[in-house]
C-alpha cells in the first residue's frame, strides 16, 4: 500500500512539473532600441519562468516604431506574447542633441506604443516601459548638447505623462529606472553599469531588470539565478548581455529568417507532443497501481 501510494505520488508529481513549465511560463517580446536588441537573452536570466523573444533594433527611434508595420517581426519572433517589453524615445532625445520637448517626446512614444499595442504585437495583456538609466557620460556624437546631466531630465519627466490608448483587453506599465544606475538630473551613473556612455553591460541589465516593481510587471515567477539576481556587482564589468545572436531580429527589420521560424515552430510543436505522451503514460500506469 506504501509502495503503490508512493508510485501515485511520484508520477503525478511528475506530470505536473512537466505541465507546470509548459503552462506556467511567460513568453516576452522585447521591442524596440538597442537597449531592447543588447540585452539579448539575458532577461531569461533575469527573470524566472520566462521566455524571449528579442526583436530590439539598435538605433531606431518612437518615430519609426510609430510607422513600422507588423511585418517588422518575422515568424521567429513568435505570436503569443503575454508581456511586450517597450524601449523607444531614447534615440529621439539624443539625435535632437537633448532639445526636444517633453510634449514631443510624450507624443512620438505614445504614437510607437499604439502602433506596437494595435497592429506590431497586439495579442499581449500588458506593456512594460522602464525608460533608460541615466548616461554614464556625456554621449559625444550629439553635437554636444547632451553635455550635462540635467540635459537628460526629458528621459524621467516623459514617464510621468504618457497616456497612450490601448486594446481593451491590455494594460501599460511604466517603472521608471532613470535613477536605477547610481545617476540623477545632476550627476552620470555608474560607469561599471555600462559597456559605454549610453549602452549598459550585462551587470547594468541584471540592476535594471532585477528591481522588485520590474519583476512584477514582467510576471517573472522568480530569478533563473538566484545567485546573479542577488548579486549583481557580482558580474565583471567587462561582462555583455548573452544571447544577443539568439535575437528573432537582427540588424534591421527586413531580416526574415524563415528557416530559423520553422525550426522553432517544429520544435515547440515536438515538445507539445512529448509532453502529451507523457501525460497519457503515466495515466496508463497508474492504472496498475
Amino acid at each position: 500500500m506504501v509502495m503503490e501510494s508512493f508510485v501515485r505520488g511520484f508520477l503525478l508529481l511528475t506530470l505536473v512539473s512537466l505541465w507546470s513549465q509548459e503552462c506556467w511560463a511567460v513568453e516576452i517580446l522585447m521591442v524596440g532600441d538597442s537597449m531592447s536588441e543588447f540585452m539579448g537573452q539575458s532577461l531569461e536570466s533575469f527573470c524566472g519562468g520566462s521566455t524571449v523573444f528579442n526583436a530590439g533594433l539598435g538605433g531606431t527611434t518612437a518615430e519609426q516604431w510609430a510607422e513600422y508595420e507588423a511585418e517588422v517581426l518575422p515568424q521567429a519572433c513568435g505570436s503569443d506574447w503575454e508581456v511586450v517589453y517597450i524601449s523607444v524615445g531614447g534615440n529621439d532625445v539624443l539625435e535632437s542633441e537633448c532639445s526636444i520637448s517633453v510634449g514631443e517626446l510624450r507624443d512620438r512614444i505614445e504614437r510607437a506604443i499604439e502602433n506596437i499595442a494595435f497592429n506590431i504585437a497586439p495579442s499581449a495583456s500588458k506593456y512594460v516601459l522602464t525608460g533608460y538609466c541615466m548616461p554614464a557620460s556625456p554621449e559625444e556624437d550629439n553635437g554636444g548638447g547632451c553635455s550635462d546631466p540635467s540635459n537628460y531630465s526629458v528621459l524621467p519627466a516623459v514617464l510621468k505623462v504618457i497616456s497612450p490608448t490601448l486594446p481593451d483587453s491590455a494594460s501599460l506599465e511604466i517603472v521608471d529606472s532613470f535613477g536605477a544606475c547610481g545617476g540623477s538630473t545632476s550627476s552620470f551613473s555608474d560607469p561599471g553599469l555600462f559597456q559605454d556612455a549610453i549602452h549598459l553591460n550585462a551587470r547594468g541589465y541584471c540592476t535594471v531588470f532585477s528591481q522588485p516593481a520590474v519583476q512584477e510587471s514582467l510576471k517573472c515567477s522568480s530569478p533563473n539565478d538566484n545567485d546573479i539576481i542577488n548579486d549583481c556587482m557580482s558580474l565583471s564589468e567587462s561582462e555583455l548581455p548573452s544571447g544577443r545572436e539568439q535575437n528573432c531580429v537582427h540588424g534591421d527589420e527586413d531580416s526574415l529568417d524563415e528557416d530559423s521560424s520553422d525550426e522553432d515552430s517544429s520544435s515547440e510543436s515536438a515538445y507539445r507532443g512529448g509532453l502529451i505522451v507523457i501525460g497519457v503514460f503515466v495515466a496508463w500506469l497508474t492504472t496498475f497501481f
